[in-house]
C-alpha cells in the first residue's frame, strides 16, 4: 500500500443488504443475524439498480416498469465495504469520510463507530474519520433508511403545502423533487450511494476556501478588478512570520503576510482577458491559486481552481408598467445579452447512471445553438463537469436552487437544512464564470396561488426563498443576483403588475393563439409544445407486443404520459393533448401511428420555431427565450425535443434554425402584413443582402440590403398576409453573415404531406 496517499477512493464494488423497513436493524451489530437479503451493487449506484440485477424487480425503463418498485419505498438499507487503507493515511490524524451524494438518509458506521448521520442527498457530506479509520483493515457501513417512511412518520405538512403530483413527502425530504413523479419524470424513489465516496486526509495547514469574483471589467481596455477572498487552516504557533500569495496563470499578484485566518485582495488586473459568452468572444480561463507559505518559504497548501474575469449582471424591473413597459436582462460585461437556450431537467431518474449520459447532452446543447441553460430547481445539482463544459464553451447557467412546484416548511428546522445545503452549493460553484444567476426556486411562488378558490396568498412572506435563500447568496456570493422564484410574484406584480419573466404553460392550445401573443413577458424561462417520439423508440418504451396505436386513449401508454402511479390520473390527459395538436395542425385526426408522429413532431417543430422567433423578434424589449427541454431524463412522451434514446425530433433542427446569431424572422400578420425582421446577436454591425422566396415556386418575393446593428434587431421589409392556402418561404441571407430560415404562412389547417416535403426541401429532416 501507498503510504503517501491522501486520498482513497472507495468506489466499486460493494455488499447491500435490504428489507422492509421494520426489519432491518439500526445498529451494525445486529446485522449479521436480520435475515435481509444481501446483493452484489456498485458505486456510485442506485439501489434499482441491484434489485433488477438480482431478479426481483423488472426493467424499469420499460413501461409500466417503475410501478413495481413502489414496493421497495419503504425498505430500508445497509451499504457494506471492506477495504485496506494505508498507514500514513490512516495516521494523517485529519481523516475524513466523504460521501459525495447520499440518497437520502443515512446513518454511517466505521468499523463499530458511529460517525454521523445525513439527511440530504442534493450535496455531499464530509465525515470525521480518523478517530475510526485503521491502518489495513477496516469495515464500512452505510443504513440509508426510507425517506417516504419518515417523512410520512413525522405527519406535519403544513395546510397549505401543496404540491405539482401531491407528493406531500417531497416536501420536507431534500432528494430531487422529480422522483415522486412529475410530469417528465416517472415516480421512482430512489436510494443508495449515487456519487463517489472515498477517504480523504486535507492537510493539517490549508487554504480552506478561496473566492474569486470579478468587480468590475473593461472590455476597451482588457482590464478587470478582481476581489480574492480566501480562508486559511492555520498553525497554533508560528503563523505570524507566515505568508499568502496570489498567483494568476503562475505570476505572482499579491503577497502578504497572515495577519487573520481570513484576508482579502482586490486586483486590478491589466490585459486580464476577459471570459465572454457564446458568439460574443472567447471564453478565456486562467489558472487562479492562492499559496500558503511557511515561515522558512515552503508552500504548505495551494488553491487552483480555473476561473474567468467577467460581469454578469440581472436587470430586472419588479412589475411591467400597465404600458408594458419593464425589464428583465442579463448584462454581461456591461452589455445586455439574448438568452437563447432550455431547461435542464434530470438526465437520467436514476442519478448514478447521469455521467453516462452527459457528454451527449452537452454536444445536443451546444449544437441546438444555445447560449444560455436554466437548471431547473426540481432536479439536483449538476455536476463539476457540467459546470467545467459550460466554462470553457461560454454557456450562461441559470441555477434554480432544488426546490420546486410546493410550498415548503416555513420551520426553524428546515430552514436550518436549507442554509446548510445553500452554504455548500453555493462555496462549491460561486467560482464558475458560467454561473450567471441564483434562482431560489423554481414555481413555488405560483404554488400559493394554486387551489385555493376566492382566496391569494401572497409568497412575500415565504420564509424559504425571501429570506433562508437569499441571506445564503448575500453571505457566500454577495457579487452574484439572486431571483427569489422563476417566475417570481413580486408585491408589485400581486397589485397588478406584469410580469417581467414568465412561464407561459396556459392552454397549450394553438401555439399561435392569443395565450401566446398577449403575452408581455421580456423574458420566457419555461414554454413548451409536446412532440411524439419515432415509432422505433415508442417500441422500445413498452414490452413486445404492447399496442402502440391509437396513441390518445390507450391506456397502455399511460405510463408514458407520465403516469406516476396506477391510481394517479393527474397526467393522463397528455397523450391526448398532444393528438388534438397535431389534429390541430393537419385538419384531421392521423389516420395512422406514422402519420401521428409525422403530425405531432412537425407541430412541436413548429411551435417551438414560433415561441423563439416571436421573441427574438421582439429584441430590445425582450431579452430571453428559454425553452422546454432538450433531452428525455426516462422513456416517456414529453416537450423534449431529443429522446431518450437519443433520437432528435424534427423541433431540434428547427430550433437550430431558429437560434443562429444572426437570423431573419417573419412575425405573425398584424394589419395584414408579416414584419420581417433581421436579428444580430453579434457584437459588430452587419451589412446583409436579404432575400425572400416562395419555396414551391422560386418566386422571389423581396431581395434587398439589410444594415443591422450590433446586438441589435431591424426591420427589414413587410410581406403581406396570406389569406387562402398555405405557402412556405424560404429566407436567406449573405455578406457579413450568411444563413437561412423559413416561414409557413396562411391559415391553417396545413396539408401533412406538403409540410413533409418542404421540411425535406429545407434539409430539416
Amino acid at each position: 500500500m501507498d503510504d503517501s496517499l491522501t486520498s482513497l477512493s472507495l468506489d466499486g464494488a460493494w455488499t447491500l443488504h435490504g428489507g422492509p423497513g421494520d426489519t432491518v436493524p439500526a445498529q451494525p451489530d445486529a446485522l449479521a443475524g436480520a435475515g435481509l437479503r444481501s446483493f452484489a451493487v456498485a458505486v456510485p449506484g442506485n439501489v434499482e439498480l441491484a434489485l433488477q440485477a438480482a431478479g426481483l424487480a423488472p426493467d424499469p425503463l420499460v413501461a409500466p416498469g417503475t410501478w413495481d418498485y413502489v414496493r421497495f419505498e419503504t425498505w430500508a438499507w445497509w451499504y457494506e465495504r471492506s477495504f485496506d487503507c494505508p498507514a500514513g493515511l490512516a495516521a494523517g490524524g485529519g481523516a475524513e469520510l466523504v460521501l459525495d451524494g447520499l440518497d437520502c438518509l443515512g446513518s454511517v458506521w466505521l468499523n463499530g463507530v458511529h460517525l454521523g448521520d445525513t439527511a440530504n442527498a442534493l450535496v455531499g457530506h464530509r465525515l470525521a474519520a480518523a478517530h475510526a479509520l485503521r491502518p489495513g483493515a477496516n469495515r464500512l457501513l452505510i443504513r440509508v433508511s426510507s425517506g417516504l417512511r419518515e417523512a410520512r412518520a413525522a405527519a406535519d405538512a403544513p395546510v397549505g403545502a401543496i404540491h405539482l403530483t401531491s407528493g406531500f413527502e417531497s416536501l420536507r425530504l431534500r432528494k430531487a423533487a422529480h422522483q415522486f413523479g412529475w410530469d417528465i419524470m416517472p415516480r421512482l424513489l430512489s436510494a443508495g450511494l449515487w456519487r463517489s465516496v472515498r477517504i480523504e486526509a486535507p492537510p493539517r495547514h490549508a487554504v480552506r476556501d478561496a473566492y474569486w469574483t470579478t468587480l468590475a471589467t473593461d472590455p476597451v481596455q482588457g482590464s478587470a478588478r478582481v476581489l480574492v477572498d480566501w480562508s486559511l487552516r492555520l498553525p497554533d504557533q508560528g503563523w505570524e512570520r507566515w505568508r499568502v500569495r496570489v498567483l494568476v496563470d503562475g505570476a505572482v499578484v499579491a503577497e502578504e503576510g497572515v495577519s487573520s485566518w481570513r484576508g482579502r485582495r482586490v486586483l486590478e488586473l491589466r490585459d486580464a482577458g476577459l471570459w465572454w459568452p457564446r458568439g460574443w468572444g472567447e471564453p478565456r480561463l486562467h489558472r487562479a491559486a492562492v499559496e500558503l507559505v511557511d515561515a522558512d518559504g515552503r508552500v504548505a497548501d495551494r488553491r487552483e481552481e480555473q476561473v474567468g474575469f467577467r460581469t454578469v449582471r440581472l436587470q430586472r424591473s419588479e412589475a411591467l408598467a400597465a404600458d408594458g413597459s419593464g425589464d428583465f436582462a442579463l448584462v454581461v460585461n456591461g452589455e445586455r445579452y439574448w438568452a437563447k437556450g432550455t431547461n435542464w431537467v434530470p438526465l437520467d431518474a436514476l442519478h448514478s447512471r447521469d455521467p453516462q449520459h452527459l457528454d451527449a447532452a452537452l454536444a445536443q446543447l451546444w449544437d441546438s445553438g444555445c447560449n444560455t441553460v436554466r437548471m431547473w430547481g426540481g432536479n439536483v445539482y449538476e455536476s463539476d463537469a457540467f459546470f467545467a463544459w459550460c466554462d470553457a464553451h461560454g454557456l450562461l447557467v441559470w441555477q434554480d436552487f432544488a426546490l420546486g412546484c410546493g410550498i415548503y416548511p416555513q420551520d426553524d428546522a428546515f430552514a436550518a437544512a436549507m442554509v446548510a445545503e445553500a452554504e455548500t452549493v453555493i462555496r462549491r460553484l460561486r467560482n464558475r464564470p458560467s454561473l450567471a444567476l441564483w434562482c431560489g426556486s423554481n414555481e413555488t411562488d405560483q404554488a400559493f396561488q394554486w387551489n385555493w378558490p376566492g382566496r391569494t396568498l401572497d409568497p412575500n412572506g415565504d420564509r424559504v426563498t425571501r429570506q433562508v435563500l437569499a441571506q445564503a447568496v448575500a453571505a457566500h456570493d454577495p457579487m452574484r443576483d439572486y431571483l427569489p422564484s422563476s417566475p417570481y410574484l413580486s408585491a408589485a406584480v400581486l397589485a397588478g403588475g406584469g410580469q417581467p419573466e414568465d412561464h407561459l404553460w396556459g392552454p397549450r392550445d394553438d401555439f399561435k393563439g392569443t395565450y401566446y401573443r398577449r403575452s408581455q413577458a421580456c423574458f420566457v424561462s419555461e414554454i413548451g409544445y409536446h412532440g411524439c417520439p419515432e415509432r422505433a423508440s415508442l417500441a422500445r418504451m413498452v414490452a413486445p407486443g404492447t399496442p402502440l396505436w391509437p396513441v390518445a386513449g390507450n391506456d397502455a401508454l399511460l405510463p408514458l404520459s407520465v403516469k406516476p402511479l396506477p391510481g394517479c390520473t393527474a397526467y393522463d390527459y397528455r397523450n391526448g393533448l398532444m393528438a388534438r395538436q397535431a389534429a390541430q395542425l393537419i385538419g384531421r385526426e392521423p389516420r395512422d401511428l406514422d402519420e401521428f408522429v409525422a403530425a405531432s413532431q412537425l407541430s412541436q417543430a413548429e411551435a417551438k420555431k414560433s415561441f423563439i422567433e416571436t421573441w427574438r423578434a421582439r429584441k430590445g424589449r425582450t431579452w430571453g427565450m428559454l425553452w422546454w427541454n432538450l433531452r428525455d431524463g426516462w422513456p416517456i412522451i414529453s416537450d423534449a425535443v431529443v429522446d431518450w434514446f437519443g433520437r432528435p425530433k424534427l423541433a431540434f433542427a428547427a430550433i437550430r434554425a431558429s437560434q443562429q446569431e444572426v437570423v431573419a424572422v417573419v412575425e405573425e400578420p398584424d394589419g395584414w402584413q408579416h414584419r420581417v425582421v433581421v436579428v444580430n446577436d453579434l457584437r459588430r454591425l452587419l451589412a446583409l443582402e436579404l432575400a425572400i422566396e416562395d419555396l414551391d415556386s422560386g418566386a422571389e418575393l423581396w431581395r434587398g440590403a439589410v444594415r443591422v446593428p450590433a446586438n441589435g434587431a431591424v426591420e427589414a421589409c413587410r410581406l403581406p398576409q396570406v389569406l387562402d392556402g398555405v405557402r412556405c418561404w424560404r429566407l436567406r441571407w449573405s455578406g457579413d453573415a450568411a444563413g437561412s430560415n423559413h416561414y409557413i404562412a396562411g391559415p391553417r389547417p396545413w396539408p401533412l404531406e406538403r409540410l413533409q416535403a418542404w421540411y425535406r426541401a429545407l434539409g430539416l429532416t
